[in-house]
C-alpha cells in the first residue's frame, strides 16, 4: 500500500513520456488500479495474506515442532473466524475510504444502475470451479437495496474469509492436527496427552498382525 502512489506515478509518466511500446500496457495497469475495486481487494487481500505469511514463516523455523505448529495452524483459523463480523470489517472499510480519498479513487457499488445480468462464462461451463466469479453476485432489488459497504462486506470480504478457512481446514484436518500434537507430547513422555497418536499406531500394528 505505501508504494501504490509511487507506482501511479510511474506509470503516468511512462504514458506521458511515450517512450517505448509498453505505453498501452501502462495504461491498462493505471486503469485498473484507479478503479475502486482494484482498491478494496487491495486491502483485503493485504490484510489477509499478512496473516497466512505468518503462518507460513512459522511453519518453516528450524525449531518447529509438529505440536506447535497444530497450536499455530489453530489459531489463525480462529483469528479469521473471529474476523467475519461486521464490526471488524468496518475498520477495514474505514481505512479503505480514507485510503481512495488522499488518491483520489471513487468506490461504488458494481450493481448501482447496472441492468446486466451476471452469467458465468461459457469456457468454464464444463469445469470445476472452486474460486468465485462474478456470476455468483446477486443484483439488489428495490426492496433490498445493498450499500456500497454492504455489498463489498458479502460479496468480497466475506467470500475471501470462508475460502481461506475452508482451504485451510481441507489442507490440515483436525485428525491431522491432533496427532501433531499428539506426537510432541508423546516425545515428551505425556502419555495421557499422546494417546491419539499411541491409539492411532497400535491399530494399525494389529492390522499388520492380522
Amino acid at each position: 500500500m505505501s508504494s501504490f502512489k509511487a507506482i501511479v506515478d510511474t506509470l503516468i509518466n511512462e504514458i506521458e513520456n511515450e517512450s517505448d511500446k509498453d505505453v498501452n500496457e501502462a495504461i491498462g495497469i493505471l486503469t485498473n488500479m484507479r478503479k475502486g475495486q482494484f482498491v478494496v481487494y487491495l486491502f483485503l487481500l493485504h490484510k489477509f495474506l499478512t496473516i497466512i505469511n505468518i503462518l507460513t514463516c512459522k511453519l518453516q523455523e528450524k525449531s518447529s515442532t509438529l505440536g506447535n505448529s497444530a497450536i499455530i495452524i489453530k489459531s489463525i483459523i480462529k483469528s479469521l473466524e473471529d474476523y467475519k463480523t461486521s464490526e471488524c470489517f468496518a475498520e477495514i472499510w474505514s481505512d479503505i475510504n480514507k485510503f481512495a480519498k488522499v488518491n483520489n479513487i471513487s468506490i461504488e457499488n458494481p450493481f448501482q444502475g447496472n441492468k446486466r445480468n451476471r452469467k458465468e462464462p461459457n469456457d468454464l461451463k464444463n469445469f470445476i470451479v472452486t474460486a468465485s466469479t462474478s456470476a455468483q453476485y446477486t443484483e439488489p432489488t428495490q426492496s433490498n437495496v445493498q450499500t456500497t459497504e454492504d455489498f463489498y462486506r458479502i460479496n468480497a470480504y466475506y467470500v475471501i474469509l470462508d475460502t481461506l478457512v475452508t482451504k485451510l481446514k481441507e489442507r490440515f484436518s483436525n485428525d491431522s492436527l491432533q496427532m501433531g500434537i499428539s506426537v510432541d507430547n508423546f516425545f515428551q513422555l505425556k502419555f495421557e496427552e499422546s494417546q491419539f497418536f499411541i491409539d492411532h499406531y497400535q491399530v494399525n500394528l494389529q492390522f499388520l498382525v492380522l
